[in-house]
């Protein structure tokens, strides 16, 4: 389905340009979402590494809300 698609075009994405850091925080919400805990703690750390300090800081804050939960599970 769309869901689907959208993830799929997200991972080729990042294949091309490893640096495009919404399409890692929209696939660690994805992947939150379906309870894949690992690849959703790899693409927020992602998304926080490619982000730094100043680009993208409303995603930046949710993907390390998501660390500090997923750490701890």
């Amino acid at each position: 389905g769309l869901v689907d698609k959208a993830v799929t075009e997200c991972e080729n994405a990042i294949k091309l340009d490893d640096g495009i850091c919404l399409a890692h925080h929209k696939l660690a919400l994805h992947f939150k979402q379906v309870l894949d805990r690992n690849a959703a703690l790899r693409h927020c750390r992602d998304a926080i590494r490619c982000a730094g300090p100043d680009r993208f800081v409303q995603e930046v804050e949710e993907c390390k809300e998501i660390v500090r939960v997923l750490e701890v599970q």
